[in-house]
């Protein structure tokens, strides 16, 4: 009895261990792009105006990267809205105002926080299958919530829609598959419920 103790307890060890790891080169690889990100003061305009109807006090920085694969919002204590400049070369201003509006809603919820707290609980109970799924479902109720107060804030959620679709066709082109913090395409599954329920149509959900 002793013995499967010992081999339990250091499989947990293990597993614990490799979560932790991986969490760690996230975070490590997110404060590398802010580092390297270029900024965005063409954006500071629309998105001051957003965090104002958002009610966020405190407007996160705004930056292009050439190497990741779709906006998102990087940083727990320094938040920064990230933009792939391959996509900004392509995308509309209709659906680059709606990509900042969703991220900044991300920022709004403290969703950039409350996600590294769920990665490091995933990170401990990785053999529970449970825990895995209540999580999961928790980070897609976050990117509707997040498209939800996009769309209410630019009034436009049809430029969201047409904005995820548009990320999701440019990151199958490409090879890099990384994604730090919070993207805006969030779970692939979820994707098409998600540009479903932008239309006003009712997709199926959990």
């Amino acid at each position: 009895l002793a013995a499967a103790r010992s081999s339990l307890l250091a499989g947990w060890g293990a597993g614990a261990s490799a979560s932790a790891a991986a969490l760690l080169v996230g975070v490590f690889a997110s404060r590398r792009l802010r580092r390297e990100a270029v900024p965005l003061p063409a954006l500071e305009g629309s998105a001051r105006v957003l965090a104002r109807r958002l009610r966020l006090r405190r407007l996160p920085a705004i930056g292009a990267h050439h190497r990741i694969p779709e906006p998102c919002l990087v940083g727990i204590v320094r938040p920064m809205v990230l933009f792939p400049s391959r996509w900004l070369g392509s995308a509309s201003a209709a659906e680059v105002e709606a990509v900042l509006a969703h991220e900044l809603a991300h920022a709004r919820r403290l969703d950039h926080r409350t996600n590294p707290i769920q990665r490091s609980v995933e990170a401990l109970l990785w053999f529970h299958p449970g825990v895995r799924k209540l999580s999961r479902l928790a980070r897609r109720e976050a990117e509707h919530a997040a498209d939800a107060l996009a769309a209410r804030v630019t009034g436009d959620p049809l430029a969201l829609a047409r904005a995820l679709d548009s990320v999701a066709r440019q990151r199958r082109s490409r090879l890099l598959v990384f994604s730090p913090g919070l993207a805006v395409s969030g779970d692939r599954s979820t994707l098409l419920p998600r540009i479903q329920e932008l239309l006003g149509m009712k997709p199926i959900r959990p």
